[in-house]
């Protein structure tokens, strides 16, 4: 009969002792702490933007600059894009489509295909 109250104390301390050490560990990602003042949580978000600016003005490698140029040049593309697909009509598109081949050979100093300038010459 000891021997089993001992070890029937032994596990309920064990569990008391293990469920008050999880009990005070840190709090949640996210979770509600009620004691923290604005004025904390302006200075967090301040060391957080600081932190940042830290990582940013460290000197980019080779990839990194690449990568950026890549992005600037997409953005200017699609804004670029975007404005023409605003400012053109239907015929105006419609045209522009039909001469597209055309005015890629003429902006790349190319050759016309002869056989396609024959084609065109018959069909007109």
């Amino acid at each position: 009969m000891v021997i089993f109250k001992r070890f029937t104390y032994t596990i309920i301390t064990i569990f008391l002792c293990t469920s008050l050490t999880y009990a005070q560990g840190k709090a949640r990602k996210g979770a509600y702490i009620p004691d923290a003042s604005p004025e904390q949580s302006q200075q967090q978000a301040d060391e957080k933007r600081r932190k940042e600016k830290q990582a940013i003005e460290k000197p980019l490698n080779k990839r990194q600059i690449r990568r950026n140029m890549r992005r600037r040049d997409r953005k200017a593309n699609k804004n670029y894009e975007a404005h023409h697909e605003r400012i053109q009509q239907k015929e105006v598109k419609k045209r522009m489509k039909k001469n597209k081949k055309a005015s890629r050979a003429h902006n790349d100093r190319k050759k016309p295909n002869p056989i396609r300038t024959l084609i065109n010459n018959l069909s007109e």
